[in-house]
């Protein structure tokens, strides 16, 4: 029961969500197709429990650095725990060291690497978009 702790502490309220959300999605109201965006971090996140059709890495700031790491390069290496073997990765890195991670893992994986702004472009315009 959820009520029951273990020397890791009991489960958060985002993972309860998330357990709700594929018991949902999974055995009440089947879907064929849903995007789902991963909580604070990605290695340990509760979203990452699948193998998705494609990931999405949109960027990668010094935010929360206390759970996630102090550098860039910290960040980028609990973020990449998104790309999964043989599995698209679309990623809008900036800054130059995460991006050569990112890039490098996603190799490693035999990810196909997508990177926004040098493969693909989305430019939006009115209430279009154009890739």
């Amino acid at each position: 029961a959820l009520e029951n702790e273990t020397e890791l502490g009991g489960a958060t309220e985002f993972e309860i969500i998330t357990t709700m959300m594929f018991l949902y999605f999974g055995e009440i109201h089947p879907v064929d197709f849903v995007i789902i965006e991963a909580g604070l971090g990605i290695k340990h996140d509760s979203t990452n429990v699948f193998k998705p059709i494609l990931s999405i890495l949109t960027s990668i700031g010094l935010d929360h650095t206390d759970i996630l790491g102090s550098t860039y390069l910290d960040i980028a290496k609990d973020k990449s725990a998104i790309i999964k073997p043989y599995t698209p990765v679309i990623y809008a890195v900036k800054n130059d060291e995460a991006l050569k991670y990112v890039r490098d893992y996603a190799l490693e994986q035999n990810a196909k690497p997508i990177e926004l702004d040098r493969e693909v472009t989305i430019i939006s315009q009115d209430d279009e978009f154009t890739y």
